[in-house]
């Protein structure tokens, strides 16, 4: 018996100690998932933030070079005060702007990528979630009808039992004698 005993405990403690033992793994494994997703989130950021700066730098400077031939000789034929403040006040700000709606429209696109697959987890989380709970309602219902359909047969058997007993013991009375069951 004390053998036995202490091959239980053993075994329970063995159990516990390999069930921490994966707790721990498992939690482990998620901290270095995380981590990794971490990093591959940043990289994917940096990668599309630089992308949309280059493109930017290149079109801020195509645009740039090809305004610039074109006004070229006005420019030569304009004084330098007037041409510095043209540059500034009219030709700068309509460049940065453009510059600015491609990097715009380049990053909205980037942007919309992540929450078009988040927003397909949600869908098939969601109806995971539907589906199970419309099976735990239908095995409700189940066990509900069973119950029901238990107690309905229940109450029938009683009563099938109880005229099988009043007529044995109304024979008994009218015959007066041993009556064998039903």
């Amino acid at each position: 018996r004390r053998r036995r005993a202490a091959l239980r405990l053993q075994s329970g403690a063995r159990v516990y100690l390999v069930r921490r033992r994966i707790r721990w793994l498992h939690a482990c494994a998620r901290r270095i998932q995380q981590k990794v997703r971490y990093r591959l989130f940043l990289s994917a950021m940096r990668t599309r933030t630089a992308a949309a700066l280059a493109i930017q730098r290149t079109v801020h400077g195509c645009r740039a070079h090809k305004r610039l031939e074109k006004r070229l000789l006005n420019l030569r034929k304009m004084p330098g005060l007037f041409r510095g403040y043209r540059m500034r006040t009219y030709l700068e700000p309509q460049w940065d702007h453009a510059a600015t709606e491609i990097q715009r429209v380049f990053r909205g696109l980037c942007g919309r990528e992540e929450p078009i697959h988040e927003m397909i987890t949600s869908i098939k989380l969601q109806a995971w979630w539907r589906g199970l709970r419309a099976l735990l309602r239908y095995r409700g219902q189940l066990r509900a009808r069973r119950t029901l359909c238990g107690l309905i047969y229940r109450y029938r058997f009683k009563r099938r039992r109880r005229a099988e007993a009043k007529l044995k013991a109304a024979l008994k009375r009218a015959v007066g004698q041993y009556m064998p069951h039903f």
